[in-house]
């Protein structure tokens, strides 16, 4: 092997805070063979010997590996198995990121995971965590990607000791079938870890009789239910997930939740738990209720090939049909059910007084990514918590809620609106367990002579939506009072582009050029139209947000928000932009108040325009008014 193959595969993988990531599998981006080829093997290898040495300067002396179910993964489990030869090795398999993280926190022993997510069959990548219960923090994230690309480009292929035994081990490897790599003994201690940590973070309760009270609750709450309603199940489409070697099945049984699953075997379609991906899901409920009209399904999820991500589908019995909902309002209805549910161990009952009034924590946040909708503020306003804001990507959020915990505010809910899922603490990663969990204790949990904690009459209350409250609400009737909002949905066609321009600050300071004439000629329209009077531009960089609209491009290669107010100096919509460091992508998103789909469409078609206009001028001197619609 050259070292100018090594540059050449190097080129095309993706490094970030938030993992590493390419093509891997030798079929391409939809392979399914498992095999990858010798420089895509040494990439690894020296990825794993990088962090070996990473891991000795922070003095362990130990390390997890772990794989999702994606064909190649295999693979690269026994590359790093090989690769490490200092620190000792702990083999789980497959395994979900949440049991891994979970594993590595009670354990404390750093971890490497092989996935890529959401991401195509074909992909794989790397995260890397320590003994924190997470991906690794900015900082060390850095280090670690400086300390690769030093190794990288000073290694001598040739002459390296480790490169030559490396070589040696890919031959021999390539010679006998692969088998699974895990240790049992290791899988089930990862498994209970995992399955007490969940306890804990869904109960908000650490000891023993504490976690062990609110599950009785829980189950007395959830037979109630079945006992006044109908008995009901939850349906997964596990999709091949690394899910289906983890503790689902016992988590619902644990709170006699009976858990119907499918295709558990392999991934039978795209892997990412949106739109039409959700499609197989739907109609599986579907027919399980018409065949099985005593056990209603209540909702299903997809997680993805992780595990760490679950979109949900509900049911709805009395029209027979499943109503997808989007990712920024699962997670709306997360925080909502999350902050009533920390309200209420601080001892505030629904009264009605206002937020002010009731002087809740005034240290209650609410830590969200970029590319969050509104309603969040919306709904932490009810709640008297303040809301902030990150870069995307899961390390930002959660080293932003870490830095507010270390100033004192609690915050109990933390995520990315835009891709799915949320993070309760004490976990440091997205769980579908535990946004079943948030939702189900917002469903479950109701008013009676012997229990006054009632989270959605709480909410009801808080936020001036008392005539909504009956006492037998159902989930559409919990649904019905989230803030109006349309947000753009992340994989929407209209909401990814390949832009030409690779320097981010140039492409931005030539599209604040481009907005500030449209906003010349079209704030009279956009004032008419929509309400709206004013904007001011924000940038998110890591954990940072701070106003950028003297200068759009101080944003970088982080996130660029412009937000759109009313007469009242009222947020009413945003345009947002920001290039993947994951994938090879430009997003945008748009997210406006009510429930009107047409503004955020002429919105989306307007921003997508404009910074297609940006692309070209930043090569073209040339420029033209974008048309509002």
């Amino acid at each position: 092997m050259k070292k100018y193959e090594l540059e050449k595969a190097l080129s095309t993988y993706i490094i970030s805070t938030s993992g590493w990531r390419s093509v891997f599998d030798c079929e391409g981006i939809q392979g399914r063979s498992g095999k990858i080829d010798k420089v895509k093997a040494c990439i690894a290898f020296l990825a794993s010997v990088n962090y070996e040495t990473f891991l000795l300067k922070k003095n362990y002396s130990s390390v997890i590996i772990a794989q999702d179910t994606r064909p190649t993964g295999k693979i690269l489990s026994h590359i790093a198995h090989f690769a490490f030869k200092t620190v000792k090795t702990k083999i789980l398999g497959f395994s979900c990121a949440p049991e891994v993280m979970a594993y590595a926190m009670v354990s404390h022993t750093p971890f490497i995971y092989f996935s890529a997510s959401h991401n195509p069959i074909g992909d794989n990548g790397i995260k890397f965590g320590l003994d924190n219960g997470g991906v690794l923090q900015a900082d060390d994230a850095y280090e670690l990607i400086e300390d690769f690309r030093m190794l990288t480009s000073s290694i001598d292929l040739k002459n390296d000791r480790r490169i030559k035994d490396f070589f040696a081990f890919w031959d021999e490897l390539n010679r006998h079938e692969l088998q699974d790599l895990y240790d049992k003994y290791e899988k089930e201690q990862a498994q209970n870890a995992y399955f007490d940590f969940t306890l804990q973070t869904i109960s908000a309760q650490s000891d023993k009789n504490g976690k062990e009270t609110f599950c009785k609750n829980f189950v007395d709450a959830i037979i109630a239910y079945k006992n006044t309603h109908t008995d009901f199940c939850i349906v997964c489409d596990y999709n091949g997930s690394s899910r289906v070697h983890s503790i689902d099945k016992h988590f619902f049984e644990n709170f006699h939740i009976p858990f119907v699953s499918f295709n558990e075997k392999n991934i039978v379609h795209e892997i990412i738990p949106e739109g039409k991906n959700l499609e197989p899901l739907s109609q599986k409920m579907q027919e399980y209720a018409l065949v099985t009209k005593e056990k209603q399904p209540l909702f299903g999820f997809m997680p993805d090939c992780d595990g760490d991500r679950g979109n949900l589908v509900f049911y709805d019995p009395v029209h027979k049909k499943t109503l997808l909902l989007p990712a920024q309002e699962v997670f709306a209805l997360c925080v909502l059910s999350e902050l009533s549910f920390i309200a209420t161990m601080q001892g505030k009952e629904h009264t009605n007084e206002t937020a002010t009034e009731r002087k809740l924590a005034p240290t209650l946040a609410v830590v969200v990514n970029c590319a969050t909708s509104l309603r969040i503020h919306d709904i932490a306003k009810a709640f008297n918590a303040k809301v902030f804001t990150a870069e995307v990507g899961e390390a930002n959020v959660v080293s932003l809620a870490d830095s507010l915990r270390a100033k004192g505010y609690t915050v109990r809910i933390l995520g990315e609106g835009s891709n799915g899922g949320n993070i309760t603490h004490p976990s440091r990663v997205r769980d579908p367990l535990n946004t079943i969990a948030s939702i189900l204790k917002l469903l479950m949990f109701r008013e009676t002579k012997t229990n006054t904690y009632a989270p959605f009459k709480q909410w009801c209350m808080y936020s001036g939506n008392e005539k909504s409250y009956k006492q037998d609400f159902t989930i559409h009737d919990i649904i019905s009072t989230l803030p109006k909002y349309v947000t753009t949905e992340t994989q929407s066609e209209n909401a990814i582009l390949h832009i030409k321009q690779s320097n981010q600050v140039l492409l931005k300071k030539t599209y604040q050029k481009v907005f500030e004439q449209e906003w010349t000629e079209k704030k009279e329209e956009l004032d008419k139209k929509y309400g709206i009077k004013s904007f001011k531009a924000f940038a998110t960089k890591g954990i940072q947000e701070f106003d950028c609209t003297e200068d759009f491009s101080l944003s970088e290669t982080g996130g660029l928000k412009i937000m759109l107010f009313n007469g009242f100096d009222t947020p009413i919509a945003f345009l947002w932009m920001r290039g993947s460091k994951t994938e090879p992508l430009f997003r945008i998103l748009v997210d406006v108040k009510g429930d009107d789909t047409s503004i955020e469409i002429k919105l989306l078609v307007w921003q997508r325009t404009m910074l297609e206009k940006a692309d070209k001028l930043s090569f073209d001197e040339c420029i033209e008014i974008a048309p509002l619609s």
